[in-house]
């Protein structure tokens, strides 16, 4: 009979099984060559060697007791993707890829579209202007209006793109986020604000109770202001007139939990596992509303992610979507609240 200790030894990548109380219980030769572990066990997780950054991961597992995916990266270079299941009466076990490679091809792209996005905004600029310009030089046919709202249409589209591109590149390329203690209720408010008007012009009802306890996390308030504007243009974009769009929020000391959710068209089942995908979009959408840029939703994924939190769907056909994600909650310090008081 085959020794699993065995198994676990010959294996290239790292692997590590924690008991329930995050203790390392057992971890291959290529964990403790990466990241600098004794061979002995009894080590907690959250201290050993060069592990940083598991924490939040552990304990969201550990509140949602489901299989998750994270990223921790070493020294600022070496990065690893971090797939954690969670065994039954056993405790933990993670299994690390390292992905430097790819995240550095990532980045090289993402630096590219940074510059191509940079040299197509003047050229469309010009266009929308010419457009425009064109009514006023002159009446116009039936057919040569047609032609015109065709470019502003096109024109739209594309500055979309490539606002969208830009918004995921940046969010990829830069290393850190400046992070901030940040209340996402008020931010909540300022995104449904910003959206009412639009939710009205197709007689939508978007509702929005705001807590009364403000929700903090530690996060970046611009990155953060994209993923509410995503979820809620993409709700009034696939809600039909007089629908109904729920927005709510809800925390506790660990996590806070932010959803939206529509009366829409839904998402077919087999399509679901793919819409945080770059430019994937719904079928059945294509023919209800105007084409995404199937970018939208990359977008809150890369933020949500890069805030060590994640980001999911509920959906029927017919029936509406409901999108939520999930943030460690960041209780202020003494010198917050202190600063916090001095300014009142």
């Amino acid at each position: 009979m085959v020794d699993p200790s065995v198994v676990l030894e010959a294996l290239a990548a790292p692997v590590l099984v924690l008991d329930e109380s995050g203790e390392i219980h057992l971890c291959n030769q290529a964990a403790r060559s990466a990241f600098g572990l004794p061979a002995g066990s009894g080590m907690h997780v959250s201290v050993a060697g060069k592990l940083p950054g598991l924490r939040d991961l552990l304990s969201e597992v550990g509140a949602h007791d489901e299989r998750m995916r994270g990223e921790i990266t070493l020294d600022g270079f070496q990065t690893y993707a971090i797939h954690a299941t969670p065994i039954e009466g056993m405790g933990l076990v993670l299994l690390l890829q390292d992905i430097t490679a790819h995240k550095g091809n990532d980045r090289a792209g993402s630096e590219f579209i940074l510059d191509l996005s940079h040299d197509l905004r003047t050229p469309l600029t010009s266009i929308q202007g010419y457009a425009e310009l064109l009514a006023q030089v002159g009446e116009l046919t039936d057919q040569q209006r047609e032609f015109v709202e065709r470019v502003r249409v096109s024109v739209k589209q594309v500055t979309d793109l490539v606002d969208n591109a830009t918004e995921l590149s940046y969010i990829e390329t830069v290393h850190e986020l400046n992070m901030a203690p940040c209340d996402l209720a008020s931010l909540i408010q300022e995104a449904v604000d910003r959206y009412r008007a639009d939710a009205a012009n197709k007689r939508l009802n978007l509702v929005w109770r705001s807590p009364p306890e403000p929700l903090t996390v530690l996060g970046n308030r611009p990155a953060l202001q994209l993923v509410m504007s995503h979820l809620l243009s993409n709700a009034i974009k696939y809600t039909p007139h007089n629908g109904t769009i729920q927005v709510d929020a809800s925390g506790d000391a660990r996590f806070v939990t932010v959803e939206v959710a529509d009366s829409g068209i839904g998402i077919p089942p087999d399509q679901q596992p793919q819409i945080f995908d770059r430019f994937f979009r719904v079928d059945p959408a294509e023919a209800l509303t105007p084409k995404g840029t199937g970018l939208g939703l990359p977008i809150v994924k890369s933020v949500v992610e890069r805030h060590h939190g994640r980001v999911w769907v509920e959906s029927q056909p017919g029936e509406g979507s409901r999108f939520s994600f999930v943030l460690p909650a960041h209780a202020p310090s003494v010198a917050e609240c202190d600063a916090s008081t001095s300014q009142r």
